[in-house]
């Protein structure tokens, strides 16, 4: 591994009103020594009864509070924003925070496009294409316009007005399929992976690493993201009981990961395809209570402080560079494990 780890937090809307919950998160990631926050990025999810926030104007919202903290979005698609506006407001994260901001692009999903009129094709062109095009506008000036054409969208002697000296933005992937798999490794800056055990994950950067090297790149610079839920417990025990539903309902939106995990189930509620409703909310609890526990019983870190921290050990060794928890367990515990057991172990274990 090239670089110490890194960790990030997944804020969560919470259960009260406002934005105090997600504003104490960023606060407990700065505190605590923790180097990212991440937003995902729907237009509506489960449960149906809480609010979604659009996610660009919650990133500049969080921002004030994140001085020198990377600010990720997991995931985005190509299909709702032009490129031009996605590398305008990544910049201006970046300028926000000091530091650099990732922009993660997956292939789609229905929640967030065909009830709204927006249609899922080519996906992984789409994905290619918008990437392309950030960055060609990354590097324009008014003294060097840029012209990119595609499939999709023409651009033309066209240039933003960056602030300058800004940390340059990164462009992730979040896949876990083989063909995303060749794309990140010919053109993505990292990969963001979830639900993977360490050994499946390390068989899967040895394909990404390999890909990389047959289009010329150095296989270090491809930073793996590992997205993954948390729990800090008594024991294993408990921690897997804790992380069990949102596991069970991951998988059952991704039915190739759930089979890789040993849990045949079918297309029935496969992300790319599912309308979420109040009807549907209930036959996905429903169905996703069938999946055993041994599918994802490898997947997460939770349990004691040292169970944790030798999970967070063996994901390291498959490859992973950067952790993003998903928090199944009260913030100030959370906090307090980050400064007073994780960094510190990074700081002696890798030389931070």
């Amino acid at each position: 591994m090239s670089r110490v780890p890194a960790f990030g937090l997944h804020i969560q809307r919470g259960s009260a009103p406002g934005f105090e919950y997600p504003i104490a998160q960023v606060r407990g990631a700065r505190e605590s020594g923790l180097d990212s926050v991440w937003v995902a990025d729907h237009l509506n999810g489960y449960p149906t009864s809480a609010p979604v926030f659009e996610p660009f104007t919650l990133m500049g919202y969080l921002a004030r509070e994140a001085p020198g903290l990377r600010i990720g979005l997991a995931a985005t698609d190509p299909y709702r924003r032009h490129p031009a506006l996605l590398a305008q407001a990544f910049s201006t994260v970046a300028a926000m925070t000091g530091a650099p901001p990732i922009l993660v692009f997956g292939s789609g999903e229905a929640q967030n496009l065909t009830t709204f009129g927006w249609r899922i094709e080519r996906p992984l062109r789409r994905v290619t294409e918008s990437t392309e095009a950030i960055r060609a506008l990354w590097a324009s000036s008014p003294d060097t316009p840029v012209t990119y054409r595609s499939e999709r969208f023409d651009i033309e002697d066209a240039f933003l007005q960056l602030a300058p000296d800004v940390p340059l933005p990164a462009i992730h992937y979040a896949a876990n399929g083989p063909l995303m798999r060749k794309r990140i490794g010919r053109e993505a800056d990292g990969w963001v992976p979830m639900m993977l055990t360490p050994e499946l994950l390390a068989e899967d950067l040895a394909d990404i690493h390999a890909n990389a090297v047959e289009a010329g790149r150095r296989p270090e610079d491809i930073e793996v993201v590992y997205h993954t839920s948390f729990a800090l417990t008594d024991d294993i025990a408990s921690g897997l009981e804790t992380v069990k539903v949102g596991s069970q309902r991951t998988l059952l939106a991704y039915p190739s990961m759930a089979r890789r995990l040993g849990a045949e189930i079918d297309e029935t509620y496969r992300y790319r395809d599912l309308v979420i409703t109040k009807e549907t909310e209930a036959d996905v609890n429903r169905a996703a209570a069938g999946i055993p526990d041994s599918a994802f019983e490898r997947t997460g870190v939770y349990g004691s402080a040292d169970d944790c921290i030798r999970q967070i050990d063996e994901y390291v060794a498959a490859g992973v560079d950067h952790f993003v928890f998903r928090l199944a367990t009260p913030l100030d515990e959370a906090v307090a494990f980050f400064r007073d057991r994780l960094v510190p172990h990074v700081r002696s274990t890798y030389g931070a």
